[in-house]
């Protein structure tokens, strides 16, 4: 049977209910550049995290695999799109890609 996020601890709910409402940092030809913690200290004082480490530790894993995931997902977007350029003799460092 799958977990819910009922069977994790506090903090990790917490973590993922504040990871959802922080700002997302994007450069255009980049990506994903992980989350704006500029509001952080205020949702951690709305939520009344009581083991901020732990809540901390959590949040940094969970946008290290969402940044991951996203640098993969660029890679594969600009590997196929060098699949493309290269068999149609077109120059892949002329693509400008956003988003």
């Amino acid at each position: 049977m799958p977990l819910d996020i009922s069977d994790f601890p506090d903090f990790v709910i917490d973590a993922f209910s504040v990871y959802n409402k922080l700002g997302d940092r994007i450069e255009a030809n980049i990506g994903y550049l992980g989350k704006d913690f500029t509001t952080l200290p205020l949702h951690i004082k709305i939520m009344k995290v009581t083991n901020e480490e732990l809540f901390l530790e959590t949040l940094l894993l969970i946008d290290k695999k969402s940044i991951k995931d996203s640098a993969a997902e660029v890679k594969k977007q600009l590997d196929k799109i060098s699949r493309k350029t290269s068999s149609s003799g077109a120059n892949p460092k002329s693509i400008d890609i956003k988003g």
